[in-house]
């Protein structure tokens, strides 16, 4: 076990050391765009295009990372490289045929779709985003192979290049900003946006080269080890709408306040998302592949220990940093956006998106643990009522508060739903507890069984 937390930690030093890099120049990428374009219609209009393809891309791609770990690990153990390289195969070709048909869909029916998530957009904002969603069409298969590719290098516990592809999908755009700011308007950063993420996808697809795996897929049939990836990966991409919709239904709450009110909330939730995607990210990464090796091999006593110990360290590093954020957000945001096109008179507004929005940080992070866990052990299912519980109850917080606060009040009910969503994964891990020690019970001959096992000692 001492080994085993050793390593979780070191992993976890390893992805956030190179995943702030890589988030270090997207926030500069970010400031540049503030500085370049200010908050305005069109900054709103690329906001929502490239939140859309990322949807897309997030219902595939990060399910099948979620789902492909447990399984391309169990693979490896029965199989050998030959099991694991036909599960990888398959998994690619299946997040392919999902995301491009989805693609498709997206770009036909993008004013329909745009007239939900830019409720408030004007006609020439909607148009805009339509443009938007053109020129970033790639991103969406890009992201979701890149996922596939990096999970699979995750599983053979290989944490440093997955983390630092990223750095050069930020630097292509932080050197476009750079060398051309607005002059080639928002149409020439979605363009340098997608030029990115098909920079990022063919080095990850070169790294995964190098270490033995093959790029270009074969279809192998549903075989066993395909089947379980699939069994998880369906409710994983269910979980992935509920959570990633979330965001889109914020950004159409906040479109109804106004030209720039998306940029605002943008703007105000970038510097919590640098750091939640940072230390969430590393978290994440780190300790699925830990978490499926114990499953397969120690069973729940052994990461139900580990995920006591992960608990606590979780809140007190997430504490601390909600503090700060929250008490620096006025000095932040007027440091690092204030200039160009971005004046002062919009620091109050982007301030108060940031304060509120830092509040859920401690709990994100824990969530992020226990989603990882309920994967490990096959608990999904858990994972997408919580997930749908969290949406339907962020629908309903954001219109209310969105009326009582304007912009803060989605930011607002977005750090509410986090806690909310917290509380419940640990509900959800306690019944998977619950489930594994009555099986435990009925059946001895369940030792074998990666989620049985669970003892009593999983209490949080």
């Amino acid at each position: 076990m001492r080994s085993t937390e050793s390593g979780v930690f070191r992993a976890t030093v390893v992805v956030a050391g190179l995943g702030a890099v890589a988030k270090a120049i997207g926030f500069v990428r970010e400031v540049l765009i503030a500085r370049s374009f200010g908050v305005g219609a069109d900054v709103d209009a690329y906001l929502v295009a490239f939140a859309l393809c990322l949807f897309v891309s997030v219902l595939a791609g990060a399910a099948a990372q979620s789902a492909l770990v447990p399984a391309f690990t169990a693979a490896q153990r029965v199989g050998g490289d030959g099991g694991s390289q036909r599960l990888l195969d398959n998994a690619v070709l299946l997040v392919a045929i999902l995301i491009i048909p989805l693609g498709a869909l997206l770009a036909i029916g993008a004013p329909i779709v745009l007239r939900g998530v830019g409720a408030g957009f004007d006609v020439s904002t909607v148009s805009a985003a339509r443009e938007m969603v053109a020129i970033l069409a790639g991103v969406m298969l890009c992201a979701g192979l890149t996922a596939v590719w990096s999970a699979a290098l995750n599983a053979r516990r290989r944490f440093a290049a997955p983390a630092a592809v990223p750095v050069a999908n930020a630097a292509v755009v932080t050197a476009y900003l750079l060398a051309f700011g607005s002059r080639f308007g928002i149409s020439g950063l979605a363009i340098a946006t997608t030029v990115g993420f098909v920079v990022e996808a063919g080095l990850i697809a070169t790294l995964a080269s190098r270490a033995g795996m093959r790029i270009v897929p074969r279809w192998h049939g549903l075989d066993e080890s395909t089947r379980n990836m699939v069994r998880q990966f369906l409710p994983l991409v269910a979980v992935g709408a509920t959570i990633t919709g979330s965001g889109l239904v914020d950004q159409a709450f906040a479109s109804t306040q106004g030209a720039g009110s998306v940029a605002v909330f943008a703007y105000g939730s970038r510097p919590t998302l640098v750091v939640l995607t940072v230390v969430g990210l590393a978290l994440g990464t780190a300790v699925l592949p830990f978490f499926s090796g114990l499953a397969s091999s120690e069973g729940a006593p052994a990461i139900a220990r580990l995920l006591q110990r992960l608990t606590l360290t979780v809140f007190a590093i997430g504490v601390p940093i909600a503090v700060v954020l929250f008490v620096s957000a006025d000095a932040l945001v007027r440091i690092v956006y204030v200039g160009g096109e971005f004046t002062a008179s919009e620091v109050d507004a982007v301030a108060d998106v940031s304060r509120v929005f830092a509040l859920q940080v401690p709990f994100y992070l824990l969530s992020v643990v226990l989603a990882r866990y309920l994967s490990a052990i096959y608990e999904n299912r858990l994972l997408l009522g919580a997930g749908a519980v969290a949406f339907l109850l962020n629908l309903g917080l954001d219109y209310v508060l969105v009326t009582a606060r304007g912009v803060p009040g989605v930011a607002l009910a977005s750090s509410m739903v986090q806690v909310a969503l917290c509380v419940m994964l640990l509900g959800a891990v306690r019944m998977a507890a619950r489930r594994s020690s009555r099986r435990a019970g009925d059946e001895d001959e369940t030792v074998g069984d990666p989620r049985g096992d669970v003892s009593s000692e999983l209490v949080l």
